[in-house]
């Protein structure tokens, strides 16, 4: 959702720009920095030492210069000022202090306020949040940003309907409040029959301000459930254009994967993802599953190695590694993956006949009938699986085991089970018949055992 917190850290400088476009201020001054025709001359230098440093590049100097004026008798604009230039430079802690500073002297001044509203927020001192905004509503109870703020807060609570409402009187209060309709259209995105509401909503706030990267990138989210995917593509490219995020990417990475079969284009994606941020736990599980379905094993199992560096936890990780390691016959480290998998909680009772293939392999018989022996007790015994844990542990004829696979009414998981019936008659030394069986399912997809299949094949 937008709101001030999203945005809050996007360029160093553009902070101060976001702090103080975002309230009601003193004096409106211009873009250019100098005030309009007919109003009061601008501050001199020597009335202000750092009328010469209210560029971007030279925040530091201006800083020094606040700092020494610090130990000084500061007016209310002066060090609300350098608060702004504490804010750009990320220096919070005294950037709190400043604005506590001036809360002492006037709790209510509505500008201080709203900052050290938004401040808390971001550093998620709900009390302290809180607190000055009920301030800020005793003080105007009409506040457009007091009600956006409140919309917000309904908003993360999944309030929408609530939010809103809440958006919309704070529209009422500032029909220009940008993060208002962002965060109306972002509400109405959530109530079920409005979402073309929502869509005009976007559309109106893009005739305000069109530079705005939230309105393009929520926007899209709208027109992704609308099924418009051409113009949701379109949408969070004009917001990468704007502010090119990580998280922006990833939504476009995403319309490409699944909307518009586009795995290429989104590669490029999750590429420039990574050039940002290299742990970025999404783009590394999308371009993992992405390269191991070109069967591009190697950069695969380099993205799901680093996943695991990133959410050890992350148990989808573990039979994707375990059929990467079988591919390229490391058979211990597969036979690890898959027994970390047979311990997650995803209940697939594969994984130790998988694990006991690979044990096999690797020459630990002895650790492959163990692992079967320890987990058949875990199996209901009318099942086709059932069944071949008992082959696997005893296999001298395989009577019982097909009479079990053929009565299976499920015709994926009778294929998936052909597959282990062929390995364990190609380890026990009958290569022909598990040939013809791998041949079988080679041909089939949706499923690690078809593509192992055709691995098993390719071995001389």
């Amino acid at each position: 959702m937008s709101t001030l917190k999203r945005g809050f850290f996007i360029y160093p400088f553009a902070v101060l720009l976001i702090i103080t476009s975002c309230v009601s201020t003193r004096e409106k001054v211009p873009e250019g920095g100098e005030k309009e025709k007919g109003q009061e001359k601008p501050v001199t230098e020597k009335e202000d030492p750092i009328a010469f440093y209210k560029g971007p590049e030279d925040v530091a100097k201006a800083l020094e210069i606040m700092e020494e004026l610090e130990n000084e008798q500061m007016d209310r604009d002066s060090r609300f000022l350098y608060y702004s230039l504490l804010i750009s430079n990320n220096n919070i802690d005294e950037a709190v202090r400043q604005l506590e500073i001036l809360l002492q002297e006037n709790r209510k001044d509505s500008e201080v306020l709203v900052a050290y509203i938004t401040l808390m927020d971001y550093l998620g001192d709900t009390e302290k949040r809180d607190d000055a905004l009920n301030s800020l509503i005793a003080i105007d109870g009409e506040n457009s940003f007091a009600l956006n703020m409140k919309g917000t807060l309904a908003l993360r609570n999944k309030n929408y309907s609530e939010a809103e409402s809440l958006f919309s009187k704070s529209l009422r209060a500032d029909p220009q409040n940008i993060n208002s309709y962002i965060g109306r259209g972002n509400s109405l995105m959530h109530i079920k029959g409005r979402e073309e509401e929502s869509l005009a909503v976007f559309d109106a706030a893009e005739k305000i301000n069109s530079e705005n990267p939230y309105i393009f990138s929520d926007r899209s989210r709208v027109l992704r459930f609308l099924k418009d995917y051409g113009r949701a593509e379109d949408d969070i490219t004009k917001a990468i254009s704007l502010y090119p995020s990580e998280w922006n990417y990833l939504d476009r990475a995403r319309i490409r994967i699944s909307d518009l079969d586009d795995k290429t284009g989104a590669k490029e994606d999750l590429e420039e993802i990574i050039a940002i941020n290299d742990s970025n736990f999404f783009a590394n599980v999308y371009l993992a599953g992405i390269y191991d379905d070109e069967k591009n094993y190697d950069k695969a199992l380099l993205y799901y190695e680093k996943i695991l560096t990133i959410a050890d936890d992350y148990y989808y990780a573990y039979p994707a590694l375990g059929k990467l390691y079988y591919i390229k016959g490391q058979w211990d480290k597969a036979a690890e993956m898959y027994m970390k998998a047979s311990f997650s909680k995803s209940n697939e009772m594969t994984y130790p006949l998988m694990a006991y293939i690979c044990y096999t392999y690797a020459g630990n018989d002895r650790k492959a009938k163990s692992i079967v022996n320890d987990n058949i007790g875990n199996l209901d015994r009318n099942s086709s699986i059932y069944e071949m844990y008992r082959y696997y542990l005893n296999p001298s004829s395989a009577y019982f085991v097909q009479l079990a696979i053929d009565k299976d009414e499920n015709e994926f998981m009778r294929n998936r089970m052909k597959y282990y019936l062929a390995m364990i008659d190609k380890i026990n030394g009958r290569v022909d018949t598990a040939a013809v069986i791998l041949h079988e399912i080679a041909v089939r997809k949706g499923a690690p055992e078809f593509e192992l299949a055709s691995i098993e094949l390719e071995k001389k």
